[in-house]
């Protein structure tokens, strides 16, 4: 998948798009993924491009958000590489996770986890709240 720019100067709504993920600024500095793609390498590579952009435009690090909109989060191993790479890239300065009401309880634990182990602070979120 490749990075396609959509409004990355919004100050609400899309602002890009890699593959069938679309990224939403929700805020001054927060970056709303809505996801249904594993991401696999060059989708790693896109992703901290406007990750790191965005953080250039918007004066500093991006919250960001992580939206599951497809059946399932991805793959862990893709998914840890991904939030390591942001991680020591510095342009993230949390992540939130959206619980969505499908997800069982070991699912957001497995997730969180995950998550966590790169080294970022995670927040939690209920999926409405």
């Amino acid at each position: 998948p490749t990075l396609r720019w959509t409004g990355c100067d919004v100050d609400r709504g899309e602002v890009f798009r890699i593959g069938a993920d679309v990224g939403i600024r929700e805020g001054p500095s927060t970056l709303r993924i809505a996801s249904q793609t594993t991401p696999d390498a060059p989708y790693r590579a896109a992703a901290i491009t406007a990750i790191a952009e965005l953080g250039t435009r918007w004066g500093g690090p991006v919250e960001l958000v992580l939206d599951f909109v497809g059946t399932g989060p991805p793959g862990p191993g893709e998914s840890l590489q991904l939030v390591r790479s942001l991680a020591a890239s510095g342009t993230v300065s949390r992540i939130v996770f959206i619980q969505k009401p499908w997800m069982p309880g070991v699912l957001v634990s497995s997730v969180t986890g995950v998550l966590r182990s790169a080294g970022l602070p995670i927040a939690l979120r209920r999926e409405g709240a």
